[in-house]
């Protein structure tokens, strides 16, 4: 269990319970979700992108707009108009705060915050793109095959490469393959997938899985020698403190 409090902690504590130290705190940042006071889910975003390494922040700030803005990629135009002001708003609640530490980062986690992003592994691996440097990928991006829509966790399209080939990166978590039905069948539909997308789109296809996220600089290599003569925007903001960038 974690607590929010104004006080300071005193010498005697549980191991069951994180507290965190938060004098700034008011009455406006509470509410009540089933007679339970809790902290508002915009305060939260930014404590956590405050307090929490990159790749982490990302994740709980893409998952908080795609909640508070009910972000759906069958409606992405609207999820765009949707979550924009509340970014916004995010961004006024870290500036409110003002000279904390870890603040600069915190604002290049929201800046690029998506609710688009659907699971935390596609959090990450966006964040692994981000912190080398790679342009921004579209997400969710609908893509017709054979009257059929499908939706890529990342894309890198021509334009956005300067009329390069395109990338498409996909996360696998172990729920893709089917551990309450039959994982060899969703193996054989994610292939037929994979292969469909790569033929209308031409695109090299990358995959990556929580190995990937244990071997972070052997999956950030794989990802850049897909993008050879790709300008590179370094964002420092967004390295962990252990990750250096590939040469």
């Amino acid at each position: 269990m974690e607590i929010v409090q104004r006080t300071r902690p005193g010498a005697s504590r549980s191991a069951d319970i994180v507290r965190h130290y938060r004098p700034d705190l008011s009455a406006h940042d509470i509410e009540l979700i089933a007679g339970l006071p809790v902290l508002r889910a915009d305060r939260t975003a930014v404590d956590c992108a405050l307090g929490s390494e990159p790749p982490i922040a990302l994740a709980i700030v893409d998952s908080a707009l795609r909640q508070m803005a009910g972000v759906t990629r069958f409606d992405r135009v609207g999820s765009i108009e949707r979550q924009d002001p509340i970014r916004e708003r995010f961004l006024e609640l870290v500036e409110e705060r003002g000279s904390v530490r870890h603040a600069r980062r915190a604002r290049a986690v929201i800046r690029h915050a998506s609710g688009l992003a659907e699971f935390a592994g596609e959090s990450w691996m966006r964040w692994l793109a981000l912190a080398h440097g790679l342009p921004i990928p579209e997400l969710q991006l609908p893509i017709d095959v054979s009257g059929t829509t499908l939706y890529p966790d990342l894309m890198w399209t021509a334009p956005i490469l300067d009329r390069r080939r395109p990338v498409i990166a996909e996360y696998d978590g172990v729920d893709k393959y089917g551990l309450d039905g039959n994982p060899g069948l969703a193996v054989v539909e994610q292939t037929e997938r994979e292969q469909r997308l790569v033929d209308v789109t031409r695109a090299t296809f990358l995959r990556f899985t929580r190995y990937d996220r244990k071997n972070l600089e052997t999956a950030a290599r794989r990802l850049l020698r897909a993008f050879p003569g790709v300008a590179r925007e370094p964002r420092p903001e967004l390295l962990t403190r252990p990750t250096q960038r590939p040469g």
